[in-house]
């Protein structure tokens, strides 16, 4: 992923997260900064970030075929302020830091 220099959030997908799609329960590991990070072992194409209990973002895969993944906030897509475009990144790993950036930067509706 390019370096962006600030983050936005696009419109509402729709999508809801992933905690409450049933499927089944997450292996939870807890992050130096407070988040506790959520995995489905049956459904590797999505984890969640919580706080305090509740989803604060969560990533997930966004095109299948040529691998890569996008960041959410409220359902919205995080994306480069500058050309509206959604941050895509090659793998769950890239895809976690702009959400942490923006859960960071506060860059929500909450």
């Amino acid at each position: 992923m390019p370096d962006v220099q600030h983050l936005a959030l696009k419109r509402p997908t729709g999508w809801s997260t992933p905690s409450d799609r049933g499927l089944g329960t997450p292996h939870r590991a807890s992050l130096d900064d407070g988040l506790v990070h959520l995995t489905w072992p049956d459904h590797p194409g999505v984890q969640e970030l919580q706080q305090g209990g509740r989803p604060v973002g969560w990533i997930e895969e966004y095109d299948v075929q040529r691998g890569t993944w996008t960041a959410l906030i409220d359902s919205s897509l995080i994306a480069n302020a500058a050309s509206g475009e959604p941050l895509r990144c090659p793998n769950a790993e890239g895809a976690l830091a702009p959400l942490r950036r923006a859960l960071g930067e506060h860059l929500t509706s909450w």
